[in-house]
């Protein structure tokens, strides 16, 4: 970054080469330099071969031989002052906005020199503006792989939004017609979040691309675009490193949120809604219920068959009882084999008939796992009211 991007020279024009080695090897032919990653036995070590400079300096002697002969030719036949203001103008205003850019900034400040013209200079500036929009756009796609990073600090409590954020950014930044994120799951398939669509009545001539990334042994997101033009394996690069970045927070959102057997909510967000219920009961003089299930004599399924006979079955156990409830009700695993339903504006009465309901349901289940053992298992349930 600092040899390409650096103040004092741009050195992609050279080509480099950059690969990575357990030992210094530096080819006789190039120019390297190389740095040793920390904590580590290899090395990042980047060249331009000599012949590559030889050629680019004859080329650039070349031209400005060119320009200097006619700038020469020029000043012979036209007043001094007037050649002089004449020819050095297309430069000073070269300079002028390569200084303005220190300044400002290079996504603030445009070369419009090769709208006026079709020599040399305006060459220069048409290829300085082609490589300032090549920069600003790498800019942004750098950005928002590092806000994929740091804003989940800020949004790991809404996932959904901060992945509608980065759908939204993706759209802009590449030009897509439009883009969603399916999450997949063992137990569930839903759009994640879906960004907007530019033209939703003429999806005929675009072209759609999937990305798919894991996010862990049983989970992963599917990335759906729409796009008009190609996208270049470059584009495609920055997309799947901004991918794998989502996934990798939407990880460690689950990993934070949701118990990994079950995938309900662990003990501590189960509470954290309690609270949450609590403080709008107060505010809003409003009552809620809780019901906490036990699964009775669950211990000995553990001890005869094992625990990972007991773990298939409370996962069938929890598919059927959060199938079984209201989108506005709240589940989450709070032991073993304890679980915590909490409904919001309910009362202590209505809540019983929704735990007579949910042990109903529970008892009359014969649960088949691994084919050949079937389970009856009774549940006893407690009704709190606040």
């Amino acid at each position: 970054y600092n040899l390409i991007f650096s103040k004092y020279g741009i050195v992609s024009i050279y080509k480099p080469s950059f690969f990575v080695k357990d030992s210094v090897y530096l080819p006789t032919d190039s120019i390297c330099s190389y740095q040793k990653y920390e904590k580590s036995n290899f090395y990042l070590i980047g060249c331009i071969e000599k012949s590559t400079i030889y050629k680019i300096t004859i080329s650039e002697s070349l031209k400005t031989s060119l320009v200097f002969f006619l700038a020469l030719v020029s000043f012979n036949l036209i007043m001094y002052p007037l050649s002089k203001r004449l020819v050095l103008f297309p430069i000073d205003y070269i300079k002028s906005k390569i200084e303005e850019i220190e300044k400002k900034g290079i996504n603030r400040v445009k070369f419009r020199l090769h709208f006026f013209g079709k020599d040399e200079i305006a060459l220069i500036s048409k290829k300085l503006e082609e490589f300032r929009l090549k920069i600003v756009s790498y800019q942004k796609k750098m950005e928002l792989m590092f806000q994929t990073i740091t804003k989940m600090l800020l949004k790991t409590n809404n996932i959904k939004n901060f992945s509608s954020f980065v759908l939204n950014n993706l759209d802009k930044i590449f030009n897509l017609e439009g883009s969603y994120i399916v999450y997949k799951n063992d137990q569930e398939i839903n759009i994640l979040s879906d960004g907007y669509l530019k033209n939703k009545d003429n999806l005929s001539n675009v072209k759609n691309i999937i990305i798919e990334k894991q996010i862990d042994e049983k989970s992963s997101i599917e990335f759906y675009c729409f796009s008009k033009d190609d996208i270049s394996i470059e584009d495609l690069k920055y997309i799947d490193i901004i991918l794998s970045n989502l996934a990798y927070i939407i990880n460690i959102y689950k990993m934070a949120t949701y118990d990994y057997l079950t995938q309900l909510l662990n003990r501590p967000k189960i509470l954290e809604h309690i609270n949450k219920e609590i403080e709008k009961s107060k505010k809003l003089n409003k009552t809620f219920s809780i019901l906490m299930i036990d699964l009775d004599d669950f211990k000995k399924i553990n001890d005869k068959y094992g625990h990972n006979i007991g773990d298939l079955l409370l996962i069938d156990i929890s598919k059927l009882v959060k199938e079984n409830l209201k989108e506005t009700d709240i589940i989450g695993r709070f032991g073993e084999d304890e679980f915590i339903i909490v409904l919001p504006d309910t009362n202590k009465e209505k809540a019983i008939i929704v735990a007579e309901r949910i042990k109903n349901i529970i008892n009359d289940k014969n649960f088949q796992i691994n084919g050949n053992l079937i389970f009856n298992i009774s549940a006893s349930i407690a009704v709190v009211e606040f």
